[in-house]
This record gives structure tokens, sequence and C-alpha cells, in this order.
């Protein structure tokens, strides 16, 4: 529903790719890209993001993608593409062997583009001296509670239909 709105506001403004949900995508490059233990704070909490592997390596022997909280090493190989939280799960991925090389692209919705829509496209800043606290607390609700309701919309083992 956002990236309608995101596309749809002012000149300038396009999605990446026609048939993507996602208004951002980070192209890494490598040679070697690793990632450390990270969590992508400013990411949408509520959205998964897309993270597709390149490269030349050997994804038995290394590239892993590593859940941290879940303590999960995932074999990840070059064309394989996995759905994460990025934005509350911590995750990286481990290093490559000896010549072997590994890029990524990483398709996302930052958190402050979900912001600026709900503020009427304009920052909090402007929001706030236009519409008030009171205005502007009614759409981001109080300390703890927004999450809450964004956490009810992924799905729980009880979701899935028995075979």
């Amino acid at each position: 529903m956002h990236q309608s709105y995101i596309t749809g506001y002012g000149r300038g403004v396009a999605r990446n790719f026609n048939n993507s949900i996602y208004p951002a995508i980070t192209f890494n490059c490598g040679p070697k890209t690793e990632c450390r233990e990270h969590v992508d704070h400013g990411n949408a909490s509520n959205m998964l993001c897309a993270i597709t592997a390149l490269g030349e390596f050997d994804h038995t022997r290394g590239g892993h993608l590593v859940l941290f909280p879940l303590k999960l090493a995932i074999q990840f190989p070059p064309g394989a593409t996995i759905l994460i939280p990025s934005a509350c799960l911590a995750h990286g991925n481990t290093t490559l062997q000896p010549g072997e090389t590994r890029q990524s692209i990483t398709q996302y919705c930052a958190g402050g583009l979900i912001r600026w829509v709900d503020y009427g496209f304009c920052s909090a800043k402007d929001f706030l001296l236009k519409e008030g606290a009171a205005e502007k607390m009614e759409i981001d609700k109080a300390p703890g509670v927004r999450w809450l309701g964004l956490l009810d919309l992924f799905s729980t083992i009880e979701d899935i239909p028995a075979v």
C-alpha cells in the first residue's frame, strides 16, 4: 500500500523494478561481500528484506547466512534469495575461501519512507510543526505500542494449515 503512494507522489519517484514491492535496493559489489552481525535498524520492522547472494563460491564451505538469535547458519548458494525481517533479526554471513567472490543484492523498505507517507508526504519535523504533537502521537502510537501491532502482522505456526 505505501509503495503505491510513494511512487504515485510527485515527479522523480519511481519503482526500482516494475514487478518489485521494495522501494529501496542496495548492490554490494564485493568482490568479497562479508557482513558482520548487524540489525538493519532503519528498515521497516514489519517488512521482510529480500537478500540475494551472487558470485562464485562454494556455499558448503563459506558464505553462509547466519541468523544469530536463532543460532542458525544456513547454506546460502549463489543465486539464492531469502526473506528475513532484517530490522529485528541480527544477521550476517561467514567468510569465503581464498580466491572466491561474493556479491549481494538487498531489497528493503526504509522505515522513514513509511513515516513520510503516514505524515502526508513530509518529514516528521514538518508534520509536527503543521499538525502538532497530539496528531503525530496518534500516527506514531505510544512507545512500545506500535511495534506490537506490527508484530501481529507476522504469521505464527498456528496460522499455517495442517497438511
